[in-house]
């Protein structure tokens, strides 16, 4: 009986380090990177139409739709820093971005215009080509994949201040601080990577720069 008990135990060890091996297993992503403006953000789209589904859960996902202290300007209208997005500030699961409008109304615009809604649903943050591009690459190039995002809605390419030119534009390195970030994650983890897509979309307001 004392054998058999210890070759219970030993046997019981076995699996548990197994499951932690499997925890811990190396995997190799191909990282999709996608940026761009209001069109990328996803304005005016409904998280309701793009139901998720279980693997969406095995994909890397990390978005910023929205940096606090930006003045968006669009034509008629301000929106200052008190909107509302979900950041995400670590690696999470594949999903559509939602958020609300807290405010931030020029006096004008309150009077003239009704608030981004509808359903309930703030359609000025949702999602872009992101989410059907990451299930089809997964489903037909590689089974590992990591979603970086970074989309600010209201921005300008040509106009000043040139927020997303490189070197020293505001958005362009904080862009660059998201991905950073997100990969060396990926590498402390014991994973590799190799970026595969670079995805712009550019919003309609600005489709003249």
């Amino acid at each position: 009986m004392k054998y058999l008990s210890i070759a219970i135990l030993v046997a019981m060890a076995s699996i548990f380090c197994a499951d932690a091996g499997e925890k811990k297993k190396k995997l190799h992503y191909h990282v999709l990177l996608f940026a761009g403006q209001s069109n990328m953000v996803g304005m005016r789209s409904d998280p309701r139409a793009l139901p998720l589904n279980e693997n969406d859960r095995k994909i890397k996902f990390a978005c910023v739709t929205f940096l606090p202290g930006i003045t968006v300007c669009r034509p008629g209208h301000t929106i200052e820093g008190s909107t509302l997005a979900r950041n995400t500030d670590k690696w999470e699961t594949l999903r559509p971005m939602r958020g609300a409008i807290e405010g931030g109304w020029a006096e004008s615009d309150k009077q003239t215009r009704k608030p981004w809604f509808h359903d309930g649903y703030a359609n000025s943050w949702g999602y872009g080509p992101e989410i059907q591009c990451a299930r089809r690459w997964q489903k037909e190039v590689w089974e590992n994949v990591a979603v970086i995002k970074y989309a600010i809605g209201g921005t300008r390419l040509a106009t000043p201040p040139a927020r997303w030119n490189a070197p020293g534009g505001q958005l362009y390195a904080d862009m660059l601080t998201l991905i950073r970030k997100r990969l060396n994650e990926l590498t402390e983890q014991g994973h590799s990577y190799e970026i595969k897509l670079l995805a712009w979309c550019q919003g309609e307001s600005d489709r003249c720069s």
